[in-house]
C-alpha cells in the first residue's frame, strides 16, 4: 500500500499588493510503500519538511518515503514567504476500497521561505499520519491520499 498527499493550494496576499505569480506541485509527499503489521493502537509514520524519517513498530517500510516539493514562482526578488498549511480531510481516501484509512494528523513546513534572485521558492513538505488503532489490520493493497491546502502570503 502507498499513502500519498495531494496538496491543494492557494495562494493569497496582503492587500493591496498585486503579483501574478505561480505555485506548481513538483513532488507529491509520499510516505512510500508500507505495510501495517500491528493495529491494536495506532501507529504513526512522521516524515519532517527537512526529510527526517520516525516510523513506530506498526509498520514495516517496503520503499522509502520523500517529502512534497512546492514550487513558487514570479514573486519579488528576496521577498519572504509566509507559509501556512491545513488538512483538508484528514481521513484518506483509496484507490480501491479499504476498510481501514489513515488519518493525517500534522504537517510539516517551514513557516517562511525567501524568493531567490530569479524570484522563485520552493516550500518543502513533511507529515504524520496515523492508523485507526481499532486491531484490524484490514489495509487493502491499494494507493491511499489525502488533501492538505497550502496558503502563501507576503
Amino acid at each position: 500500500m502507498k499513502c500519498s498527499i495531494g496538496v491543494w493550494i492557494l495562494a493569497s496576499l496582503l492587500p493591496l499588493q498585486v503579483c501574478a505569480s505561480d505555485i506548481e506541485f513538483i513532488q507529491d509527499l509520499d510516505f512510500g510503500d508500507i505495510v501495517v503489521v500491528d493495529n491494536s493502537s495506532p501507529g504513526t509514520i512522521s516524515l519532517s519538511y527537512l526529510g527526517q524519517l520516525t516510523v513506530s513498530s506498526h509498520f514495516r517500510i517496503i520503499s522509502p518515503s520523500q517529502i512534497g516539493q512546492v514550487l513558487l514562482s514570479n514573486y519579488p526578488v528576496n521577498a519572504e514567504l509566509f507559509v501556512d498549511a491545513f488538512v483538508l480531510q484528514p481521513n484518506s481516501s483509496s484507490a480501491q476500497v479499504s476498510p481501514e484509512q489513515f488519518q493525517l494528523t500534522a504537517i510539516s513546513h517551514p513557516a517562511s521561505v525567501r524568493t531567490r534572485v530569479d524570484g522563485t521558492a520552493i516550500i518543502n513538505l513533511g507529515g504524520t499520519i496515523q492508523t485507526s488503532g481499532s486491531g484490524s489490520l484490514a489495509y487493502s493493497d491499494t494507493d491511499y491520499s489525502i488533501s492538505i491546502q497550502i496558503q502563501v502570503q507576503y
